[in-house]
């Protein structure tokens, strides 16, 4: 498990990176937040800070392609029910229970 002082020291490096690889400010943060969640419930993270750091990006690095590619099926989800209700309506009926 991680200590707490290690994600202290690595706290603004984390931020900065998650900053450059999101589009917002918010986004950036949960990211951070979600990445040092990781971090205190792994039992097998790096005990030594010079292995711990690139841990540390690489599960920032790892969510974040988790979130691009939830947005981006929600994304296609979305359009699929755009379509959906639209082929719907010009069929003069609606789309129940999808």
């Amino acid at each position: 498990m991680a200590s707490l002082t290690q994600i202290e020291i690595l706290l603004p490096e984390l931020r900065a990176y998650s900053r450059s690889i999101c589009r917002s400010v918010d986004d950036a943060e949960d990211l951070v937040q979600d990445a040092i969640e990781r971090a205190l419930r792994a039992g097998n993270c790096p005990s030594k800070l010079q292995e711990f750091r690139p841990w540390m990006f690489r599960v920032i690095h790892n969510l974040n392609i988790d979130e691009l590619r939830k947005r981006r099926i929600r994304k296609e989800y979305s359009k699929y029910q755009e379509d959906l209700n639209q082929g719907s309506m010009q069929m003069g009926g609606t789309v129940q229970g999808v």
